[in-house]
């Protein structure tokens, strides 16, 4: 199900959603409040996926709703459910809310679609992105992240985008960090395997004095920590 940030504020429900898509992002008015405010929302409403979508047309998302919102005493909330966000882009890019996004939560895919081909000159437009992006936080700061990808249009099919890999150093040194992210990820997948099987078999002495629910709450801790620097050690 894929709602509308403007439909999503008239409500009163807090159902989970799929996808929130948001339009009027790149406006003036957008600022940190702002993004502090959509956080919270997203965080209620326990987003999924995050469509930060691009429009021609003149819409105004609400920014007095979500200003109000980001304004509220305490920090940001975390945002456990989140684990995808699809960028729009056809001029302006927010890398810095991106950034915050990623951090409070668990994404681990991020697309970013340029509207706007021009040629040779996408490279450096990604490549402004990734060096902006490392201004307020690295892949480091998100170890969740395991897939990190660009599409531009297809000059020959307009309106169709494609795979885009961009050759600079900026690019080759984020899918390298996002290659170790996997293998975390892939390490405790694993550790979740085994834990499973000595829960199933009770293989290992060491688990014996612990009933089904217990080695469950274990393996429940343990899948917690996914994403998470412990496992890139």
């Amino acid at each position: 199900m894929e709602i509308e940030l403007v439909n999503l504020l008239k409500t009163k429900s807090c159902d989970p959603v799929v996808t929130l898509r948001v339009i009027g992002w790149d406006r003036d008015e957008w600022q940190d409040e702002q993004t502090a405010g959509l956080i919270r929302v997203c965080h209620r409403h326990r987003v999924k996926h995050l469509l930060l979508a691009y429009t021609e047309l003149k819409v105004r998302t609400p920014y007095d709703m979500i200003e109000e919102l980001g304004r509220m005493e305490g920090k940001c909330p975390f945002m456990p459910d989140l684990r995808s966000i699809t960028v729009e882009g056809n001029g302006y890019s927010p890398v810095a809310e991106v950034m915050v996004f990623m951090m409070k939560s668990r994404v681990s895919k991020v697309t970013w679609i340029l509207l706007s081909s021009f040629g040779d000159a996408d490279i450096a437009h990604c490549t402004d992105i990734l060096r902006r992006r490392g201004e307020y936080g690295t892949i480091a700061d998100v170890p969740t992240l395991r897939n990190f990808m660009f599409y531009r249009q297809a000059s020959a099919n307009r309106g169709v985008a494609v795979r885009f890999r961009p050759d600079c150093d900026e690019y080759k040194e984020m899918v390298a960090k996002i290659r170790i992210n996997r293998r975390a990820f892939l390490k405790c997948q694993k550790a979740i395997v085994v834990l499973i099987g000595l829960k199933k078999q009770r293989i290992d002495k060491t688990f014996s004095c612990l009933n089904h629910d217990m080695m469950r709450i274990v393996i429940d801790m343990v899948w917690e920590t996914r994403g998470t620097k412990v496992w890139i050690k």
